[in-house]
């Protein structure tokens, strides 16, 4: 029997035995750091989402962040989200995430075009008050006059009347034609007319987030 053979054979098998433990324990240990950084990464985006959606505070107050999101989405709501990250340096998920919180909570209602009409035919543009009659379902019958296309706003108010409208028409004649609508309105008792004729400040100019961080 050969003894010295036996523990080479033995030694030789331990080594192996050794390289083969040692390979598989670095090649496990590879996988699992793979996925620990995996895991923290989806981490860091879900507690930054827990804190944006007011899972750890249960408030839905807009922070400093949400509010420099607004003040540049109300200077230009065509920027792209890489460039509006950057210039707020903030990760792009964690603006993602913001954006859908405030668009799901209504803060953000609608992303839109700011036209100038003057180029666009509807050239003239008036403030027209009404005084209501306010019997049982006056809401239900003056509604409908909010859907008119040539209105811009349509404004329940306090004082003198009742009903502040902006609308925006072609000429004298289409107002004309715009009034005869509402005053055959049943609740519409009166009409009174103002032309506009300029503006110092319009509606989508009012950014109060801007003012902040200047």
């Amino acid at each position: 029997m050969n003894i010295n053979g036996t523990v080479d054979e033995n030694l030789w098998i331990v080594n192996h035995l050794s390289s083969e433990v040692l390979w598989i324990s670095t090649f496990f240990c590879l996988k699992i750091m793979h996925v620990l950084i995996f895991i923290a990464k989806r981490l860091i985006v879900l507690f930054d989402y827990t804190i944006v959606s007011g899972g750890l505070h249960m408030s839905d107050d807009l922070d400093k962040i949400d509010r420099k999101i607004l003040a540049q989405l109300i200077e230009n709501s065509k920027i792209q989200s890489k460039e509006l990250s950057r210039k707020l340096k903030i990760h792009p998920n964690t603006l993602l995430q913001r954006l859908k919180k405030m668009e799901k909570s209504r803060v953000i209602q609608r992303y839109s075009a700011v036209i100038d009409h003057s180029k666009a035919q509807n050239s003239l543009r008036a403030m027209i008050f009404l005084d209501v009659k306010m019997e049982k379902g006056w809401e239900d019958i003056l509604r409908p006059l909010s859907k008119i296309p040539e209105i811009v706003s349509f404004i329940l108010i306090t004082g003198e009347h009742d009903v502040l409208i902006t609308a925006r028409v072609r000429n004298e004649l289409h107002l004309a034609n715009l009034l005869r609508k509402m005053q055959k309105n049943p609740v519409v008792t009166k009409t009174s007319t103002n032309l506009i004729l300029d503006y110092y400040k319009y509606d989508y100019e009012y950014n109060p987030f801007a003012y902040e961080f200047r």
